[in-house]
């Protein structure tokens, strides 16, 4: 599941803050944005899912924008939100699953009926009550956002009631904050990203805790933790790993140990009674045992990727990993030779010796020059 919320940025200069939302919605208002937009989606710096706003009010419904808009959908954009006229131009030209429709009201839903399915992501705009907008989610089988526009005069109320229904809510990064007040006396005109967060989940633990998972960037599992919802603010202000121990209180990860955890995503599960912190580890790892998990350490490939990742400034005395490292034409040569003999093995037994040979001789490459960007944040 995504983060209960779609940030909207007018520009390119905020997104790096926003990166533990990990969904961005931009706006595009000419096609000469395109390659900026591109350079972003391909940047190791940022991942998340980006997503487009198609807001050019001017422009050629030909060969040209196809092109322009597949490019969008090759390098990186995950959707991108077309108004009903538009999306009757393109939806045979474009993967109609990445197509979301920006309706005017609930009732053109019925009205292109040819054009839309059960499962087609909409967005609308913010109404109040909420009425027929809950039921277009379909049991959760289907993404609705709802749009609010009037930034200046955020109804944190009206927010709030679409995230618990299963709506989510784009509101323009301007207006969000991740400070956050323990108590709902703030007269701030910003809406708390933390507030959005925690109106999408439930618990029926009597301690109000919430059950956390701990991953890494790779999905792999770090360890079973508790939230509260002090903690999963504090953990959003600072983006670090802050979690709620049930016999010490608040626990900031790595404070005594210098085993720290930089936050790089939250997401929940579909039933919203539990939630997952996506984390950069350091130090020994996330047990107090000094494993990697709490499972013990990892293994496969991405056992592989931490031994070379060290070897890299702890290389014993005459490491061949470090000579690869050193030499630049011996590992390119390396890398070469194992794939051409991959394509040659013709057994089961040596296809997969030489895709292991291929794969550490890969991934030394990726390691020298730490291109770690996670695959599964950005797709």
């Amino acid at each position: 599941m995504v983060f209960p919320l779609l940030p909207y940025f007018k520009s390119l200069d905020s997104i790096k803050d926003f990166q533990v939302v990990g969904n961005y919605l931009i706006e595009l208002t000419s096609l000469s944005q395109v390659d900026s937009i591109i350079s972003l989606t391909k940047s190791s710096q940022i991942s998340g899912k980006f997503n487009i706003d198609f807001k050019i009010t001017e422009y050629e419904a030909d060969d040209e924008l196809i092109d322009n808009l597949i490019s969008l959908y090759n390098n990186g954009i995950s959707s991108i939100f077309f108004d009903i006229k538009l999306s009757q131009f393109v939806s045979d030209k474009l993967p109609n699953a990445r197509i979301v429709y920006k309706l005017n009201s609930v009732d053109e839903v019925s009205q292109f009926k040819d054009l839309i399915n059960d499962s087609s992501p909409l967005c609308l705009p913010a109404s109040s009550p909420l009425g027929s907008l809950k039921t277009l989610v379909n049991s959760g089988s289907r993404e609705i956002f709802s749009v609010f526009q009037d930034s200046t005069s955020l109804s944190k109320v009206e927010i709030l009631s679409n995230v618990s229904s299963g709506i989510i809510p784009i509101v323009q990064s301007e207006r969000l904050t991740f400070d956050y007040s323990d108590d709902d006396s703030s007269s701030s005109d910003l809406l708390s990203v933390s507030e959005i967060l925690l109106a999408s989940l439930k618990t029926d633990r009597e301690d109000g805790l919430y059950t956390t998972i701990v991953t890494d960037n790779y999905n792999q599992t770090l360890g079973l933790v508790y939230s509260s919802k002090k903690s999963i603010s504090e953990a959003l202000k600072t983006k670090t790993g802050v979690y709620q121990s049930r016999r010490h209180g608040l626990w900031y990860k790595g404070a005594t140990s210098g085993a720290t955890q930089k936050l790089l995503g939250i997401d929940t599960d579909c039933d919203g009674d539990c939630i997952r912190f996506i984390v950069e580890q350091s130090g020994a790892g996330f047990c107090h045992l000094n494993t990697t998990s709490c499972f013990g350490n990892f293994e496969g490939l991405k056992s592989l990727e931490n031994v070379l990742n060290d070897r890299l400034v702890n290389a014993p005395q005459g490491s061949y990993t470090k000579r690869l490292f050193d030499d630049e034409e011996l590992l390119n040569a390396k890398i070469k030779e194992e794939a051409e003999e991959l394509t040659e093995a013709t057994t089961k037994d040596e296809i997969a010796w030489e895709a292991a040979d291929l794969l550490y001789f890969a991934l030394a490459r990726c390691a020298k020059y730490e291109r770690r960007k996670s695959c599964s944040r950005s797709s």
